[in-house]
C-alpha cells in the first residue's frame, strides 16, 4: 500500500512539473516584403508612367502613408511553423523606424486577403485586399513600434500562410525590409 501511494505521488509531482512548463515560442521572421504604392501621380520611372504599376518589393527600405494624391503601404508575409489553429499568442516586433520619426505617428496593422504574392511582382494593382480586422498602435516620437499582439491575425492563416499592411493615416515612416538583413518577426507560441 506504501508503495502504491509512493508512486502515485510521484505520478502527480510528474503531472505537475509538465503542466507547469511554459509554451515555446518561437520567432518566425518574414517571407516577403514590398512597399505597395497606390498613387493617381506620374511616376516617369514606372510602366506607363502609372505608379500603380511600379513593382517595390526587393529595396531595403519599406515606408507607410497617406497625402494627398499617393498611399504607401507596407505589405508583410509570414509562414507559421504549425497552423494556425495551434497559436496561442502571436506578437509582431517590428524593426525600428529608420530615420527616427521626430514627431509621433500612428501606426496601422490589418489583416490582408488571402491572396499569393511575390516580391517581384506584387504592385498597386494586383495586391491583395485589406481585411478589416487589424489594430492601430500610437507610437511617441522618437519611439519604435512595441511588439503587437496579433495573435487573432495569425490564427486565421491559411495554410500556415497569412499577410499584413503596415500603413499610416498620415505621417510617413519607413523601417528596415527583410533585405536589410532585419525583418519583422512574429514571437509565436503554441498551445502544447
Amino acid at each position: 500500500m506504501q508503495l502504491l501511494s509512493t508512486v502515485a505521488a510521484f505520478a502527480l509531482a510528474a503531472a505537475a512539473l509538465v503542466t507547469a512548463q511554459p509554451a515555446p515560442t518561437t520567432t518566425v521572421p518574414a517571407t516577403k516584403d514590398a512597399t505597395i504604392v497606390q498613387s493617381s501621380s506620374s511616376c516617369p520611372a514606372c510602366p506607363q508612367s502609372n505608379c500603380n504599376k511600379c513593382t517595390w518589393g526587393t529595396g531595403k527600405t519599406l515606408s507607410a502613408s497617406l497625402g494627398a494624391n499617393t498611399r504607401t503601404r507596407a505589405l508583410i508575409g509570414f509562414t507559421l511553423p504549425y497552423d494556425g489553429s495551434l497559436v496561442k499568442s502571436c506578437f509582431l516586433q517590428m524593426p525600428g523606424f529608420d530615420p527616427k520619426n521626430s514627431v509621433g505617428v500612428t501606426v496601422q496593422i490589418n489583416q490582408a486577403e488571402h491572396k499569393d504574392w511575390t516580391e517581384a511582382t506584387v504592385n498597386g494593382e494586383n495586391a491583395p485586399a485589406t481585411w478589416t480586422q487589424g489594430t492601430n498602435v500610437a507610437v511617441a516620437a522618437y519611439n519604435n513600434l512595441p511588439a503587437v499582439d496579433i495573435s487573432q491575425i495569425c490564427r486565421s492563416s491559411q495554410n500556415r500562410q497569412f499577410s499584413i499592411y503596415i500603413s499610416s493615416p498620415g505621417t510617413e515612416f519607413k523601417f528596415p525590409s527583410k533585405e536589410s538583413g532585419n525583418p519583422a518577426i512574429l514571437h509565436v507560441t503554441r498551445y502544447v
